[in-house]
């Protein structure tokens, strides 16, 4: 009776883990990666390894209105998402053309565990006051 009890609570547990478990993480290797493609097809291409939800046309429809309203010139995007509720996490990266024509990439992530520490890493310490800001702005690394 007691090891049926503990294996029915494992199960329950392990069925709950899985349920609330947070999104493959992306390392910030692979961001600067992906963000610094030429072209959105290469970003794509990068992006699609991670084995994320592609993002459709139609979700970046309100957004693609409004940033074609304000650039005045065509937007080019790509995007993924992972994750449900509270942990979705999103990577989108995107070349405008028109006034203003530029390449941005947007990460949005549930949590901001690791990722100053990520970046630190490859582009190297922040000086003292960017630090501050960083930390700031995104939690205190430890």
């Amino acid at each position: 009776m007691r090891s049926s009890l503990l294996c029915t609570l494992c199960s329950l547990f392990l069925t709950v883990e899985s349920a609330f478990a947070l999104p493959k993480t992306l390392t910030a290797t692979q961001l600067v990666d992906i963000c610094s493609s030429s072209t959105v097809s290469a970003a794509a291409a990068k992006g699609d390894q991670l084995s994320w939800q592609r993002m459709s046309d139609a979700d970046f429809n309100e957004w693609r209105t409004g940033f074609l309203a304000y650039n005045g010139g065509s937007v080019d995007i790509v995007g993924w998402h992972h994750g449900q509720g509270e942990h979705v996490v999103s990577l989108s990266f995107w070349i405008a053309q028109g006034p203003n024509s530029h390449k941005a990439c947007n990460y949005s992530l549930g949590s901001d565990a690791g990722l100053l520490g990520g970046l630190t890493e490859i582009l190297g310490a922040p000086e003292t006051r960017l630090r501050e800001w960083l930390e700031t702005l995104i939690g205190k690394q430890s």
